[in-house]
């Protein structure tokens, strides 16, 4: 089996880890170091779904950040129950970074899919894939 993981941008790991521990993530591994510098790589786990952060120097908060941005795809089963991980914590939505926006069935071809912006803008879509009977994982 074959699968992809996306790399988003971060401009401090330990930030990051701790953003996405409020939704059950967890580190894989040790964040990857070269020699004796700072860890520039870290890989986070929930349940099936793996996101890997690379260390950058962009300033998302300059103007022209909008050309830097990443996106990652996470297509799940159950949109609600992911959504309600992310609506049920302490984070301090807002309209702008982190932002967070409620299930709609407006896009994606009529599925169910919600999109979170991370602290480093890095937008992340989730999208309903519902399981076929012919495809029991869920996986394309």
């Amino acid at each position: 089996m074959a699968k992809a993981v996306p790399v988003l941008a971060s401009a401090d790991l330990e930030r990051t880890r701790k953003f996405y521990r409020y939704f059950g993530f967890e580190p894989v591994a040790e964040p990857i170091c070269e020699g004796d510098e700072e860890p520039s790589w870290l890989r986070l786990r929930r349940e099936g779904v793996e996101l890997d952060f690379s260390l950058t120097d962009i300033d998302y908060t300059h103007d022209d950040f909008m050309r830097f941005q990443r996106l990652a795809v996470i297509r799940v089963a159950d949109i609600h129950s992911w959504y309600d991980v992310f609506a049920k914590t302490r984070m301090g939505w807002k309209w702008i970074y982190p932002s967070l926006t409620r299930p709609r069935q407006d896009m994606w071809d009529g599925r169910w899919a919600f999109c979170l912006t991370d602290r480093d803008g890095n937008l992340i879509w989730c999208v309903e894939e519902p399981r076929s009977s012919s495809n029991p994982t869920g996986e394309p």
